[in-house]
């Protein structure tokens, strides 16, 4: 081969290489929770589960009952309003309860249970609560990733009190009535969840049974005010893990390998305002993990699913369905602290220099020819 043909095989075969090096980096995998899959259970009613810290209510406001509630009851009882952001996949068929509130815990059956929010059998995304009936929002959801806020407040303490729902920053609809909904503690709920809700008798388009998401949840956000629809917009256009509001923002969880701890079975916060918190009297933020048998347990590796991103990052692009969804910390902190990339960079790197070495080879013998 003359000198400068294999000169310019070799500088090609050097572009491609980096290219494919640079592919390779910029593949990043990160792995987010999923509750329960095909080998856990075919019917979505077995999986695991991240329970939410608790309160005592010795005084409700709105003339419901007292004693040990979960989270988001707590919030609601004690500033009138809430607002939950969950930042999910939705894969091919997904359906499942994304959040819950039940008495008494997985795996019983519980005799008063909420599906907050949930993805249907039909492939559509419910909001709601119970006055009597459902008070719901709902909408068809796509396959890929999501954000979905929903929201309850009460005008004061005799009503009326109201439901709002957004879906990816988008305002999809409110509900208003002048019954006390369960949230506000018209009965008693000390387990809630994230994962996972008993979908029993009154909610439609649901397993009947304990109803396990079988997509994947990678942030939950909980704040103690109504956000406007321009926030909503806002924490959408920021992506995921984030503080904004956090004069409001009560705990954020973002349930990756890097915030697990294995060992004491529970999701460390992201993010806790500690006032807030304190004025509820829960000292600690943990979400617990659950089992399939019901037990206090690990969530195991493989509960675990890898999502490849389409850029190298810490401020990281996840992909679903072909459209690219952008994940990035919009306060300017660390997001290598959040995602670890979980890829073996060797097997890649080798698979794909293999193909650059083999394209470098054609390209030299073909430049051959020509000479």
């Amino acid at each position: 081969m003359p000198r400068d043909a294999l000169l310019r095989a070799l500088v090609i075969t050097a572009v491609l290489a980096l290219v494919a090096i640079a592919h390779s980096a910029l593949a990043t995998t990160y792995q987010v929770f999923q509750p329960t899959n095909p080998s856990i259970s075919s019917s979505n009613t077995q999986g695991y589960l991240a329970q939410l810290p608790q309160c005592s209510i010795t005084n409700n406001p709105y003339g419901g009952a007292t004693g040990t509630f979960g989270l988001f009851n707590c919030v609601a009882i004690k500033y009138g309003a809430i607002t939950a952001v969950v930042w999910f996949y939705e894969p091919q068929g997904g359906q499942g309860a994304l959040l819950s509130y039940h008495n008494p815990q997985y795996p019983s059956a519980a005799s008063t249970n909420i599906l907050w929010l949930y993805v249907g059998t039909n492939g559509y995304l419910y909001a709601g609560d119970w006055i009597g009936a459902p008070l719901q929002v709902s909408t068809p959801i796509s396959s890929g990733w999501h954000m979905a806020v929903i929201e309850e407040w009460a005008e004061s303490t005799s009503g009326p009190f109201y439901l709002a729902f957004y879906l990816d920053g988008q305002f999809i609809g409110q509900k208003s009535t002048t019954n006390v909904p369960r949230l506000f503690g018209s009965n008693w709920y000390p387990y809630n969840a994230i994962g996972t809700g008993y979908s029993a008798r009154i909610w439609v388009n649901t397993n009947g049974n304990w109803f396990f998401f079988n997509g994947t949840i990678a942030y939950v956000a909980v704040y103690n005010t109504v956000l406007s629809q321009s926030q909503v917009q806002q924490l959408y256009s920021a992506g995921f893990p984030n503080t904004l509001f956090s004069n409001n923002l009560v705990v954020a969880y973002v349930l990756i390998p890097e915030y697990y701890n294995g060992g004491g079975y529970y999701f460390t916060p992201y993010y806790t305002n500690t006032q807030i918190m304190s004025q509820m009297g829960i000292s600690n933020a943990y979400a617990t993990s659950i089992t399939p048998s019901g037990s206090v347990g690990a969530i195991p590796s493989s509960q675990f699913i890898p999502l490849k991103t389409a850029f190298p990052t810490t401020i990281g692009y996840l992909v679903g369905n072909g459209v690219t969804y952008t994940v990035h910390n919009a306060t300017g902190m660390d997001a290598n602290k959040m995602f670890t990339p979980a890829i073996n960079y060797a097997q890649d790197f080798a698979s794909i220099f293999a193909l650059v070495i083999l394209i470098g080879l054609v390209v030299a013998f073909i430049w051959t020819k020509r000479r």
